[in-house]
């Protein structure tokens, strides 16, 4: 008999690598569990913040509104065609239930010099909408060239360089105001000429290469339904030299109206192939159907995409406080999970349970969407706070890579294995072995016991505290604790799976113990 010692699955989800090729710290099954440097943390949990009442609709757009800093920010929500601004103990209604036939809105803050700054909403059907903290009002378009006929349901928006540019559903050209301005007069600019493949314009991306600030490295990226990446230099459409077409590219088609954002000097888009930065579109086009950025996770990603692109609900936002980006994808018309990549170590992991339609950071925290509750009221989640999901216990799973321990003709024997977390009750951590390759049909996890208080002085029995164990008390403090468990597990590669549920507490995971036999000769 032998004891290995392997590090807590910090390489992350592995959904590329072949089973038998992945390294010993990767996971084939990481749910809620966050890779750190040197540990795994358990994903913290939700609560509803606010209801609206949506009839019965969910909260499908969440905006953050931001002014000059005098007047504060705003978290407005959509649902059920009316529009909210809501705080944790209030909701304000802008615009009643049934104003608006769609609440899937774009948004996109907008300062001139001499105002406080408005919120341009976007949602494709209706009249673009300008909120300025207290009402929504139509979009003014007055001075436009009658020669454009120009509707202004845009569908979406960008702020660029001082100006306002827009775009319509099912079209190829952007419409943009004059500079220090976000309506008035517009002009017309069709890109339908420039592009080779055709489709309409799904996104605008204002991407700063290099720099931080409103230098040469500032670019307009416009991406097509068929994947094609239009860039552009500049800041006058309308006059020649002071903008120029510096680059066609190539990608996969883009999944969503919202499946971009900023990271850093770069900017990542959600395809069908992946999730892709704009550096690798850049450098390397469309060269691989496996984009570096999601490599790891890419044959997760394409299962979804394959099936689901259609769905609402592709989104995703960079969460600094944390330092995650969290993609959201579509299970099905009512149903997401996410996609977690740890911006400081660049591995990844799924979150379960966080069933919300759209994300939204507001005020360093981090909002979604979700379904309307048993009053029709639509909700708002406050994500990735607390230690439970609304109350229920969140729970975790991790299945190990599956390993050879150095020998492949060897077969292996694993008897037992001992978890190293911060869990107060390691004996409700679920352990158990699998064999070559075969991969467990994950079932609900039930509910540990409440935790009792410590009993000084009490040797073994159900009710005493055992050293190397468990806790001396209930009191949530991190101390590492650990217990052999029992696993039985026969092959020539073995994995563990760890699960377990809590309600009270976040756990960190440091490293894992097994014992093994190891049988027969190579």
């Amino acid at each position: 008999m032998e004891v290995v010692t392997l590090d807590a699955p910090v390489e992350g989800w592995n959904a590329f690598d072949s089973l038998d090729s992945m390294p010993p710290s990767a996971a084939v099954i990481l749910n809620n569990m966050i890779p750190g440097a040197g540990t795994v943390d358990t994903r913290k949990g939700y609560f509803v913040y606010q209801t609206v009442p949506s009839n019965g609709q969910p909260v499908e757009t969440i905006a953050s509104y931001n002014p000059k800093a005098t007047s504060g920010s705003q978290l407005l929500a959509m649902a059920g065609g009316g529009i909210w601004e809501v705080t944790a103990t209030t909701i304000d209604e802008i615009r009643p239930v049934g104003s608006f036939s769609n609440s899937r809105w774009q948004t996109e803050n907008f300062q001139k010099a001499d105002e406080v700054g408005v919120l341009i909403l976007c949602n494709g059907t209706e009249t673009t909408q300008v909120y300025d903290g207290i009402n929504a009002i139509p979009i003014v378009t007055t001075g436009t060239d009658p020669a454009l006929s120009l509707v202004p349901d845009f569908i979406g928006c960008v702020a660029f360089k001082g100006r306002m540019y827009y775009w319509k559903d099912d079209d190829n050209a952007f419409y943009y105001t004059q500079a220090g301005s976000y309506q008035g007069e517009f002009r017309k600019f069709d890109l339908g000429t420039f592009v080779q493949q055709g489709g309409k314009l799904v996104s605008v991306i204002s991407w700063t290469q290099q720099d931080a600030g409103e230098g040469r490295d500032d670019f307009l990226v416009f991406v097509f339904s068929t994947g094609e990446v239009l860039v552009y230099q500049g800041d006058d459409p309308d006059t020649a030299g002071y903008w120029e077409q510096v680059g066609r590219y190539r990608t996969a088609e883009p999944l969503s109206i919202r499946g971009y954002t900023g990271y850093g000097a770069d900017a990542i888009l959600m395809t069908k192939d992946g999730y892709v930065s704009m550096a690798s579109i850049i450098q390397e086009g469309r060269t691989s159907d496996v984009p570096a950025f999601s490599r790891m996770i890419h044959e997760a990603v394409v299962a979804r995409t394959s099936k689901n692109s259609d769905l609402y609900g592709w989104d995703v936002e960079l969460f600094q406080r944390d330092g995650l980006m969290v993609f959201n994808v579509p299970l099905s018309e009512e149903s997401w999970e996410q996609h977690v990549i740890n911006t400081v170590t660049g591995k990844w992991c799924r979150f379960r349970a966080l069933n919300v339609n759209c994300l939204r950071v507001h005020n360093e925290r981090l909002y979604g969407g979700a379904a309307a509750n048993d009053q029709n009221e639509g909700e708002i989640h406050g994500l990735l706070q607390g230690t439970s999901d609304n109350g229920e216990p969140i729970e975790f799973d991790a299945l190990y890579a599956f390993n050879y321990y150095g020998n492949p003709g060897v077969q292996k024997v694993l008897t037992a294995a001992q978890v190293f977390t911060t869990h107060s009750r390691p004996k409700e951590i679920a352990v158990s072995g699998w064999g070559d390759y075969k991969i467990p049909e994950l079932g609900p996890i039930a509910l540990p016991e409440p935790l009792p208080g410590g009993n000084w002085g009490v040797t073994g029995g159900t009710d005493g505290s055992f050293w190397d164990q468990e806790f001396w008390s209930n009191e949530d403090v991190q101390i590492t604790t650990s217990g052999w468990q029992n696993v039985s597990a026969y092959g020539f590669a073995v994995a563990i799976l760890v699960r377990f549920s809590k309600l009270s507490e976040s756990v960190t995971w440091r490293s894992t113990n097994v014992r093994l036999h190891r049988i027969g000769s190579q």
